[in-house]
């Protein structure tokens, strides 16, 4: 589900619905922090955002939908 080396003490992760604890499991085993909070914010339509101290893995749906319009630009 992740792609790259997200280490650190805490992640935060963002999602526009609530995760099940199955799909909390599956992240946790993505990354390897100690702490995760998780956030719900609609505003991202889907996907997940993950922070983990200054490395961001946006693979949100707006966050594509932005990257498509800056390379139709």
């Amino acid at each position: 589900m992740v792609e790259g080396d997200l280490k650190g003490e805490t992640a935060e992760v963002t999602s526009a619905l609530p995760l099940s604890s199955k799909e909390q499991d599956a992240v946790k085993k993505s990354v390897s922090v100690n702490n995760i909070s998780y956030k719900v914010d609609p505003s991202i339509l889907g996907g997940l955002v993950i922070k983990v101290g200054d490395k961001v893995l946006d693979g949100s749906v707006a966050g594509k939908l932005e990257g498509l319009r800056q390379t139709l630009k």
